[in-house]
């Protein structure tokens, strides 16, 4: 069971070579457990609980590298 859910968008803990770190990703589904989202090319991805961020998380992590930040 994912802790994501359909239509959530989330992003990548790092720059990849097919996702973006801060680019937002609607989960379209789940494939063994994965959340599948469409990649910068147009193709089916799948990223795992421990690899992707939701906004929210996304958000913290960005005011913790700057605390001045809104």
């Amino acid at each position: 069971m994912s802790r994501f859910t359909v239509g959530q968008e989330i992003t990548p803990k790092s720059d990849g070579e097919l996702l973006t770190y801060g680019k937002f990703y609607r989960i379209e589904g789940f494939v063994y457990g994965n959340a599948l989202v469409v990649d910068n090319y147009g193709n089916a991805h799948e990223i795992t609980d421990c690899y992707g961020l939701t906004r929210e998380e996304y958000e913290q992590a960005e005011r913790e590298k700057d605390p001045f930040a809104p």
